[in-house]
């Protein structure tokens, strides 16, 4: 399965969002929003945490493997915990029986000269497992 996620900050519709993602919750920026803050998705045997991010930490932490490992530690039994915050897109694959961590970037408000981008994420969820992960740029 393909998805295509969302978390947060766009100031755009939720029908915009929920037409184009397969997945969303709002950020600390979307006042009108009435998406979810965290969202808890398991299909087959793949568990997904998604959330914007701005409780979990500062931009530096949600920057570095180590310090999302001490901010997201109790999602530890995940497959892939999503965010936002940062607005900059990042990956780090899933090791020492810690789940990946994915942030699709941000489709309204890049930083730190990223591009305009959201993720698309390739996942088997009878095996738990990512098998691509693609940044997509949005015009």
């Amino acid at each position: 399965m393909i998805w295509a996620f969302f978390c947060g900050d766009s100031e755009l519709s939720d029908s915009w969002v929920d037409k184009h993602f397969n997945f969303s919750v709002k950020g600390n920026n979307d006042f009108s929003s009435f998406l979810q803050t965290r969202s808890e998705i398991k299909l087959e045997n793949f568990k997904i945490f998604i959330t914007h991010g701005h409780e979990f930490g500062s931009y530096q932490q949600l920057m570095n493997y180590d310090r999302l490992i001490e901010a997201f530690g109790l999602y530890k039994s995940y497959n892939l915990v999503l965010y936002g915050h940062t607005h900059f897109p990042n990956y780090f694959e899933s090791k020492n029986d810690f789940p990946a961590f994915l942030n699709p970037g941000s489709i309204t408000y890049p930083r730190f000269g990223s591009s305009y981008s959201y993720a698309k994420v390739l996942v088997d969820i009878v095996d738990a497992k990512i098998l691509k992960v693609e940044f997509k740029t949005w015009n």
